[in-house]
């Protein structure tokens, strides 16, 4: 397994949604420690809340799908079904 750079984490952890298409992405991204992927997860389920926030303020814009459940999903699977 090949390690990540800081710098490429940290521009990963500003919008992951960006950096990955599906939240699977995260989880079989072989530079990511585990540690790291749910990180990446957690920031992409609290994006999507607040996109979710903004969808009910008729404030979304043109935004791409809500992917909450897919990033819980992944999450979920990560950290063992808890």
């Amino acid at each position: 397994m090949t390690h990540i750079d800081p710098r490429t984490f940290e521009q990963i952890l500003i919008d992951p949604s960006v950096n990955y298409a599906f939240p699977e992405d995260v989880l079989h991204d072989n530079r990511l420690t585990r540690d790291e992927k749910i990180l990446v997860l957690k920031q992409w389920a609290f994006d999507e809340r607040e996109i979710e926030v903004a969808e009910e303020e008729n404030m979304r814009g043109g935004a791409g799908p809500i992917m909450l459940d897919e990033v819980m999903l992944a999450l979920r699977q990560i950290q063992g079904g808890k």
